[in-house]
């Protein structure tokens, strides 16, 4: 038998890479149909690998996004650091306004003392100086008359004593008046000049007085307004700040909380791929189990077939040529014809054979004389059966559920090779019907190549769907 078989290799090359258990079943005729859907199982070991290559550019990414969070929340770690540095010289400046301000409310305080004793003081210097206007007034009568009689005695000056005696008499009393006069004159001039004097530094002390509290109550409400204004602007400052703060803080978080679930990614990536590693390692393994496995039933198949001696070979031979029984043969099993060679399968694929919907434990009957080359359960399948007819034809029988021939062994038309089961509950390849019932699927090949069976069948060749009774 032809172990390189180049359309098999050009449908594998499309499908991947090639398996080892489907390179077993390849060298005795697996039909295309089987192979193309059974690889898309087998595709579960190869895509570890491929998930493995994802997931680690995927943790690339991750750790790329996590580089960057921990780089902006460094940044936002100092950015904190400045705030809260600032925030602590804020509240510094605060706590040295405020105790100016403390203590120019102590300055406002004495200076309304002050206020207070200035005013007391000022209404003590306006009584004095009511006061001194009231004696003035009074003695108002008694300057004007002294005033007059001096300016009487300027204007008619008494006589000499030398000229006459009347003129010395008034003169005499010129004297005694002006003597009796002239002192209480000088002391009520002398006391005027006092409180004149007097009313004058009052007047100047309560001017003075006056600016001076003036003064001091403009400076400490400039301080205090000052004050009050630095005051407003550092709180405004650090209300700011605590806000930014308050900010920063809760991005810190959030950067914070997305660093630790994008390392908890990691850390599930990271497990996930020694998993998928793991999990391909031990598929390897299984499929080399199965590799071996696989040539030794080929090995067996092919001893069984080698030890027929040549005289059993000349007596089980086919009675007739494959090629001479088209429209003469009859299908395997009673049933209807669901779907015919180049029509779709479940999967969309064309199909390489012809599918027929049976009925539980259904016999199986084999429809020539010829070889048993392979006899064996594959997968979802079923028991898959493949009969040499000669002349370079292999007849291939797939989805039954016991086999009662086995490798090596001739089988003649007629005779009872299989028995139907139950219908199968996947619905994982293209052979299987939605209908629920059995399905059998026969495929002839020549020379390793799917052919149309129609002809040989009695039933289709005559135009029949099935036969069925």
């Amino acid at each position: 038998m032809n172990l390189k078989q180049p359309i098999f290799e050009t449908r594998l090359q499309k499908l991947g890479k090639c398996k080892f258990t489907a390179i077993a079943l390849l060298s005795i005729g697996l039909p295309m149909a089987l192979l193309s859907t059974a690889y898309a199982q087998d595709s579960e070991i190869i895509l570890p690998d491929n998930q493995s290559v994802d997931l680690e550019l995927n943790r690339t990414e991750t750790n790329a996004e996590l580089e960057a969070i921990l780089t902006e929340a460094e940044k936002t770690k100092n950015a904190l650091n400045r705030l809260e540095t600032n925030i602590a010289s804020f509240k510094k400046d605060q706590n040295l306004l405020e105790t100016k301000l403390i203590e120019a409310e102590t300055r406002q305080n004495l200076l309304d003392e002050k206020i207070v004793l200035g005013e007391q003081k000022l209404a003590a210097l306006k009584q004095d100086e009511l006061e001194i206007k009231t004696s003035l007034i009074a003695r108002n009568s008694v300057l004007a008359e002294v005033l007059a009689a001096l300016q009487r005695l300027g204007g008619n000056p008494p006589p000499a004593l030398l000229v006459s005696p009347e003129d010395a008499l008034s003169s005499v009393r010129s004297a005694i008046l002006l003597g009796a006069v002239v002192p209480e004159i000088r002391a009520e001039t002398e006391k005027l000049a006092v409180d004149l004097q007097q009313l004058a530094s009052i007047r100047k002390d309560i001017n003075s007085e006056r600016e001076q509290l003036a003064e001091a109550l403009q400076n400490s409400f400039e301080e205090e307004t000052q004050l009050t204004e630095l005051i407003q602007e550092k709180a405004a400052l650090n209300i700011a700040s605590l806000q930014q703060l308050e900010k920063e803080r809760n991005r810190a978080d959030e950067l914070d909380n997305k660093s630790n679930e994008l390392q908890t990614v990691i850390a599930s990536l990271n497990t996930e791929i020694l998993t998928i590693k793991r999990n391909a390692e031990e598929a390897r393994i299984l499929e080399i189990e199965r590799r071996q496995k696989a040539e030794a039933q080929l090995a067996r198949a092919k001893q069984l077939a080698d030890a027929a001696n040549s005289e059993d070979r000349d007596l089980l031979t086919p009675a007739y040529s494959f090629s001479a029984l088209q429209a003469t043969l009859s299908l395997p099993t009673q049933g209807a014809v669901v779907r015919k060679f180049g029509e779709n399968d479940a999967l969309g694929e064309p199909l390489q054979g012809v599918l027929l919907a049976t009925t539980q434990q259904s016999e199986v009957l084999a429809p020539i004389d010829g070889w048993v080359l392979y006899s064996g359960d594959y997968r979802s399948y079923g028991q898959i059966l493949i009969i040499d007819a000669g002349e370079g034809y292999q007849l291939v029988l797939a989805g039954m559920d016991k086999l009662n021939v086995s490798e090596g062994q001739f089988v003649l038309s007629g005779e009872p090779i299989a028995t139907m089961g139950q219908p199968k509950a996947t619905n994982n390849n293209g052979l299987t019907l939605a209908s629920g019932k059995p399905s059998l699927y026969i495929e002839l090949r020549k020379d390793q190549k799917p052919i149309d069976s129609a002809p040989w069948w009695a039933s289709l060749a005559s135009g029949r769907a099935s036969n069925d009774t």
